[in-house]
């Protein structure tokens, strides 16, 4: 399963398999909205 580093406290923010650029996550340990950008062969996280 994928993962994203959260930018705002560290943690790891897992992603569903079907994740795709421009999602909006949120991070479970801190509550940030996170949007996906593409990353090489994943993505990184920034806040939204």
């Amino acid at each position: 399963m994928k993962s994203v580093i959260c930018p705002v406290c560290g943690a790891k923010v897992m992603l569903s398999f079907n994740a795709k650029e421009g999602d909006i996550v949120t991070c479970q340990k801190c509550g940030a909205r996170l949007r996906l950008i593409a990353d090489g062969n994943g993505f990184r996280a920034a806040v939204a």
